[in-house]
């Protein structure tokens, strides 16, 4: 991925966490991209328990929310897509689902166009802001799963025009020995089980072997019935 470069603060939000980060750029130190990085987790944070609460009560798992918020961790990516020369591909990020539990793109650079979702008939959509202050909530495999389906992570993609982009992503990621499993509220004769039980961080190793292999990984190649 020639022209992809990424920054990723993981467990963003845990004391100290932030400020150990910006010593590796400024050993000496720099509160305001401290307290700028961590105001903007913050809402960010608080804007995605919001829109996963939401789908927790419209499918009825009320109970499980608890539970479900406290097993997730979060990190904060900062992400540079340079202009492709004449001789590079234009493919900033190829097309891919995000193995984690959900993800929160922004981008403040109105105008410069980049990525991509593909549609249910496999034609690829253009994805624009409206304004520095537009959000996009994707669903991730792990939340596909926890689901039973029920919500499907899209291919996404990254496809580069001729103008530098950056972008800002905030994911939140399974803790380690979590148990993701289909609730049985989500069982019936319309809705089969999908996926079994398994570890989010086991699926994450078994894509990167994938991916190590020049194959490309699935969940259903996973945990799939």
């Amino acid at each position: 991925m020639p022209l992809y470069e990424r920054l990723s603060i993981h467990h963003v939000l845990n004391p100290g966490v932030i400020e150990n980060f910006s010593k590796i750029l400024w050993p000496d130190g720099q509160p305001e991209f401290c307290d700028l990085v961590h105001s903007y987790a913050k809402i960010l944070s608080e804007l995605d328990e919001m829109v996963r609460k939401m789908i927790f009560e419209k499918l009825g798992l009320k109970n499980y929310w608890d539970d479900h918020k406290n097993s997730t961790s979060s990190a904060l990516g900062f992400f540079k897509y340079r202009v492709p020369k004449e001789e590079d591909t234009k493919v900033g990020l190829p097309a891919h689902t995000d193995k984690l539990m959900t993800s929160i793109l922004s981008q403040h650079q109105i105008g410069v166009s980049g990525l991509q979702v593909m549609k249910k008939n496999g034609q690829w959509l253009d994805v624009e802001y409206s304004s520095p202050h537009s959000f996009i909530f994707l669903v991730s495999d792990c939340l596909t799963a926890f689901t039973n389906g029920r919500l499907p992570c899209p291919y996404h993609r990254v496809n580069m025009g001729d103008k530098e982009r950056y972008s800002i992503g905030f994911s939140t990621i399974s803790k380690e020995g979590y148990i993701i499993k289909v609730p049985e509220e989500l069982v019936d004769e319309d809705h089969p089980l999908l996926y079994k039980p398994f570890e989010a961080v086991k699926y994450l190793e078994f894509c990167l072997l994938a991916n190590s292999k020049g194959v490309a990984p699935t969940l259903e190649s996973f945990c799939g019935v």
